[in-house]
């Protein structure tokens, strides 16, 4: 099945407001809106935009307080494109023609963040603009992974061709520090007070996690994993998912010790967010093509946010 067959979801929020992708048919899906709880995921609050039409393979969002959404989407000839500051902005190209995927994040204080691999298995990245120059980071990359917030700046991970895991802080050219070998993927975070937050899946199909920084030790979270997904915020803390190779999300938040909570059965694919204000935000893709989301409480009923139908 191509990536244009496929829908996948892509979740990112600050305060108040909420940034949820949805590839359908080669267009890129949209819902944006102040949330108040768990009830407010659908109603007068929530309007879908169609961002793009057509030919999107992958796509990447973030936000923040001051700069509002960032979007960035991978189209079949691997031109990479990227908005900021409403659904409506116009698209800037950020680069191509071999881009295999990208990675958003952006924090009030150094705003977007941008991080693409080419087809060469270079990284590249960079910061505060979309028009800023690029930077390169790495070269023998399977992928990257990127996050920022306003106290540690830009946090940007990247699994090498050897399935070992780098990862750097504070500034694009700031040195790598080697985290974890024999991987084979990664999910990384950041808030100001916890500082990084990062996962790793590895090739025996255990999940292992650090937060605080570069150099804290590996926690091992969980076993029998297909994927991974981390968020982080000041007042909630960590917040890990992971999807079973049975097909079931679990959850866990407030501490990499914290106990797992069963979240969703028959899933293919997930996403989560996290802020003070709202905190946890998860979203599921399950097998029948339904995204389904919650919020406020790993406790939390699932809203049906798009149906298998694209409605």
């Amino acid at each position: 099945m191509n990536s244009l067959e496929q829908r996948t979801t892509s979740w990112r929020r600050s305060a108040g407001r909420i940034v949820l992708g949805v590839i359908t048919s080669g267009s890129i899906l949209v819902v944006t809106g102040a949330r108040a709880g768990a009830a407010d995921l659908v109603g007068a609050t929530t309007s879908w935009t169609k961002a793009f039409e057509p030919g999107a393979t992958a796509i990447a969002v973030a936000s923040d307080e001051a700069h509002g959404p960032v979007l960035a989407f991978r189209n079949p000839p691997g031109n990479a494109w990227a908005k900021e500051g409403s659904l409506d902005a116009g698209w800037v190209f950020e680069r191509g023609s071999h881009v295999t995927s990208t990675a958003v994040a952006s924090d009030s204080r150094n705003g977007p963040l941008v991080a693409v691999l080419d087809s060469t298995g270079t990284a590249w990245a960079k910061e505060g603009s979309l028009d800023a120059g690029w930077v390169e980071q790495d070269i023998g990359v399977r992928a990257v992974a990127v996050a920022s917030d306003s106290h540690n700046g830009p946090l940007i991970a990247v699994l090498d061709s050897t399935g070992t895991v780098w990862a750097k802080e504070g500034s694009l050219d700031a040195g790598w520090v080697q985290e974890y070998s024999g991987v084979q993927a990664l999910a990384v975070a950041s808030d100001p007070h916890n500082g990084p937050l990062i996962a790793v899946l590895d090739s025996t199909g255990t999940v292992w996690a650090k937060e605080g920084s570069l150099d804290a030790g590996w926690v091992q979270e969980y076993s029998g994993v297909q994927a991974v997904g981390v968020a982080s915020d000041e007042r909630h803390g960590p917040l890990i998912a992971v999807l079973d190779t049975g097909g079931t999300v679990w959850a866990k938040e407030g501490s990499l010790a914290a106990g797992w909570v069963e979240q969703h059965t028959a899933v293919s694919a997930l996403a989560l967010s996290s802020d003070e204000r709202h905190g946890p935000l998860i979203a599921v893709l399950d097998t029948g093509g339904t995204v389904w989301a919650k919020e406020g409480s790993l406790d939390a009923g699932w809203v049906l946010e798009k149906g298998a139908d694209g409605r």
